[in-house]
């Protein structure tokens, strides 16, 4: 959880997110903070460039948990808890660029 809160802490766009609503709780629609943490929606918050995404794309889409689902099932899977900027695009790129063999 700490490399989480100190990736979101050293990404620029989130910063100001956190400061306009520290000074306007309504600045962001969708957007609160929770304990100091950012949340949309809800949802836990990542920076667009944590090291966490790559590793939840292989397990909510490449393990047997992720069954190479497609893109609306792997994406409601991660939405229910978690949310990055662009998160749509990056589980599409993923997506697109997955190797399924086949038998």
């Amino acid at each position: 959880m700490e490399l989480v809160e100190d990736e979101v802490q050293k990404d620029p766009a989130l910063q100001k997110i956190m400061e306009e609503l520290t000074i306007n709780p309504d600045s962001h629609r969708n957007y609160t903070l929770e304990n100091g943490r950012l949340h949309y929606k809800g949802q836990m918050v990542l920076s667009t460039s944590s090291s966490w995404i790559p590793k939840l794309l292989c397990e909510y889409h490449t393990t047997p948990m992720g069954e190479h689902s497609g893109i609306f099932c792997t994406y409601k899977r991660i939405a229910q808890s978690l949310h990055w900027i662009g998160m749509k695009k990056t589980i599409i790129d993923f997506i697109a660029t997955c190797y399924l063999p086949t038998e």
